[in-house]
């Protein structure tokens, strides 16, 4: 729809614009470059996760921009 409508002429490229196809079976084992895959682990029990047996995380924060409170109308 976007290629029909005009969307070369909007962005002002020179590129070639054409409409994807048969994208919902793609998965990364399916990329020709990255075939690498990694196992991911998730424990919601434990709030953790694990890439390749590394636990991953990140520090908890005090406050949180654009969280719930701001849209309560």
């Amino acid at each position: 729809a976007a290629a029909a409508a005009g969307l070369r002429a909007t962005l002002e490229t020179r590129r070639r614009v054409v409409p994807v196809r048969d994208v919902r079976g793609v998965a990364r084992a399916s990329l020709v470059a990255n075939g690498a895959t990694a196992a991911i682990e998730v424990d919601a029990d434990a709030e953790e996760v694990r890439l390749d047996g590394r636990r991953l995380g990140a520090a908890p924060v005090a406050e949180v921009p654009l969280s719930r409170r701001y849209l309560l109308a």
